[in-house]
């Protein structure tokens, strides 16, 4: 007999809903499957409030238009930690058959496989020409990365199939590749994994290609080289010193590269990537970025991590939503992808910091956080794509007292992937906020106070920056230096906010780095490691925030009006029932919006309309309710259930 519980909702249009609880270990976040004919067609992650004010709710929607199911077809649920099958078998809904991909042919080609692991090809749905597919990438039969079929192609649109928008063009994981002489890449639509197309099978001649690509390399070389010294020179000439020394650090690695090319060693690059400009260039459109503003407004990094193409697709994402006209734009490069040393030829404006042998890279890195005039620093993650008016957003929640401001990150099928992170999870857990929601739900308009940020797209003050000397220079992940610093500043009671109105697309890869670890405790360092530096932290946490809003001191429902500023300063969350109004300000100051008292797990409420107070009797016990005007009582009502 199963002994976790659920309570599981089937929407009309492939939403699903519900909570998932176990009475022997009800601190658990749990992650649930969703099954289609005792197939994985989705996962979430249950930490939406649900049973007992507990984090263990979910909301889902699956991807129907890329669905295909028969009339016997049955959804399931499982847990994905014990493999336990979870409440019963669902018939699927009729509505969602008119939804649903009613062929489930899928045509496409695996074109072509370079060389140096780009995957080239289409696929398209005859029966859903309007879906661009979501596509998972094999080799041997191994899932090792997901992409979109969305690039538009004009030969497919010539030749009829579709509006031509189905081509798919993206890069094996190097590691997986770099050794084998023969590969077999096969291209699947996900979610089902539904095979089309034919498998391609890579040869791969190293030897024969070494000298042709050692000549062309040593070439390359030497003219980047040349062209970045006079680069500098006219740099010099101009009284531009900042701009010289940072020329003069590319011109130094690109030295060493030639030199080494000259003795007829094989360089770098050509060994890793058989990387050149010219490769660059034919891969990736030239990027002009605007000139960095006399006084920006802020400091942009990126650090040269993961993939080339994660990179360029960054810093293009960051260009399209106009923030280079206000920030300087830095990459910071520690090497670990080669072909980012080419990246200042190629990308126009672009500050460039490169990790030279023998450096120490905390130190440099704290040089780039505090080295701009510039009042906030912005990190942004290159698996993170920016959007709309991300830069404003997180710019307007900086103020006295606000160290870091964190940007909400969505996943690939639009759900919130996460909008921060919460101390008191359980044996040292860090709970994502926010995971699994909807960008629609009110709880995800509201800019709240959380414990730390996870590295996505995080503002932080150059002030905090300062008073903190920059990160811990002994902790050389982004990630973990990111968490260690927010943990530090919330101990000199400054704050940490999420503004989950600022989104990012989170590309989810299979070989991108773990920047959020859910479980504190287990993951690889230096994650315990800093779990052991706040253990007494995290302990705290966990004692005080025990059945509580994790990051909220009590949530009050309100309905009516009530000094909503001075709830939020007391340390409430403040939730307001179905007003007349409710505006971009009202977002602003906290305030969220509540349209149905099921969904709403207030411990208080504060009821100033006496014609709802009989509907709200029947929703919550007479001893959460509130209804005078004087707010001074509430909050001592407060603070006397809390002793």
């Amino acid at each position: 007999m199963s002994s976790i519980y659920a309570r599981i909702e089937l929407g009309q249009d492939g939403k699903i809903s519900g909570q998932i609880f176990s009475a022997e270990a009800p601190h658990v976040v749990r992650t649930l499957e969703i099954l289609l004919d005792d197939q994985v067609c989705a996962t979430t992650i249950c930490d939406l409030p649900g049973v007992n004010g507990g984090k263990n709710g979910f909301e889902i929607a699956l991807q129907l238009g890329q669905m295909h199911f028969s009339e016997s077809s049955r959804i399931g649920f499982r847990d994905k930690l014990t493999g336990e099958k979870i409440d019963r078998l669902r018939p699927v809904p009729d509505a969602w058959r008119a939804l649903r991909l009613k062929d489930p042919a899928i045509v496409g080609y695996v074109e072509n496989v370079t060389d140096d692991g780009r995957v080239i090809g289409w696929a398209w749905a005859p029966a859903a020409p309007l879906e661009r597919l979501v596509i998972t990438v094999m080799i041997d039969d191994q899932p090792v990365l997901t992409s979109v079929a969305s690039f538009d192609r004009a030969d497919l649109r010539d030749a009829g199939i579709g509006d031509g928008k189905y081509g798919f063009d993206c890069t094996l994981p190097w590691e997986l590749i770099a050794n084998q002489r023969q590969i077999r890449v096969s291209v699947r639509a996900t979610p089902m994994l539904n095979p089309f197309g034919k498998c391609f099978l890579l040869r791969r001649d190293q030897g024969g290609k070494l000298e042709e690509r050692l000549i062309a390399a040593e070439a390359e070389l030497k003219r980047v080289k040349a062209e970045f010294t006079a680069a500098q020179q006219a740099l010099q000439h101009a009284g531009l010193a900042a701009s010289s020394q940072l020329f003069a650090t590319v011109g130094a690695f690109f030295t060493e590269l030639a030199q080494t090319a000259g003795k007829g060693e094989m360089p770098v690059l050509a060994s890793k990537r058989g990387a050149s400009l010219a490769d660059l260039a034919a891969r990736f459109p030239r990027l002009a970025l605007a000139p960095p503003p006399a006084n920006p407004e802020a400091r942009i990094m990126v650090p040269a991590v993961g993939s080339i193409d994660t990179v360029v697709g960054c810093l293009e994402a960051i260009r399209r939503s106009g923030a280079d006209l206000r920030a300087e734009i830095m990459l910071f490069d520690d090497g670990s992808v080669q072909e980012a040393a080419l990246l200042p030829a190629l990308v126009r404006h672009l500050r460039y910091l490169r990790l030279l042998p023998g450096e120490d890279a905390g130190r440099l890195r704290n040089d780039a956080l505090l080295g701009s005039s510039a009042p906030v620093v912005v990190l942004v993650a290159p698996v993170a794509r920016v959007e709309g008016g991300w830069f404003d957003l997180l710019l307007q929640a900086i103020s006295p007292g606000v160290a870091a401001v964190g940007a909400g990150l969505l996943r690939e099928d639009g759900m919130f992937h996460s909008t921060g992170l919460l101390l008191g999870g359980g044996a040292g857990r860090m709970i994502d906020v926010g995971a699994g929601h909807s960008p629609g739900h009110p709880s995800a308009r509201v800019r709240r106070e959380v414990d730390a940020l996870g590295f996505g797209c995080v503002a932080i003050s150059r002030a905090s920056l300062s008073a903190q000397a920059g990160f811990d220079s002994s902790i050389h992940d982004w990630c973990a230096a990111l968490l260690n610093f927010c943990l530090a500043v919330r101990q000199n009671d400054a704050r940490v906010l999420i503004e989950p109105a600022a989104r990012a697309h989170w590309l989810e890869l299979p070989d991108q780095p773990m920047w959020v670890r859910r479980n504190f405790g287990v993951a690889s360092p230096p994650m315990p490691q800093l779990r052991s530096r706040w253990k007494k932290t995290i302990q705290a946490a966990d004692a005080a925030k025990q059945g509580l809003d994790r990051f909220a001191r009590a949530h009050v429902l309100v309905v009516g009006d009530a000094p909503f500023d001075l709830l939020r300063d007391a340390g409430c969350r403040v939730s307001w029932l179905t007003p007349a109004t409710y505006g971009e300000e009202d977002r602003l100051r906290g305030v969220e919006l509540v349209v149905d008292l099921d969904q709403c797990s207030a411990t208080m409420v504060w009821c100033a309309d006496e014609s709802k107070l009989a509907g709200i009797r029947e929703k919550f016990a007479d001893e959460k309710i509130y209804a005078g005007t004087d707010w001074r009582e509430l909050i001592e009502r407060m603070a006397a259930t809390e002793g």
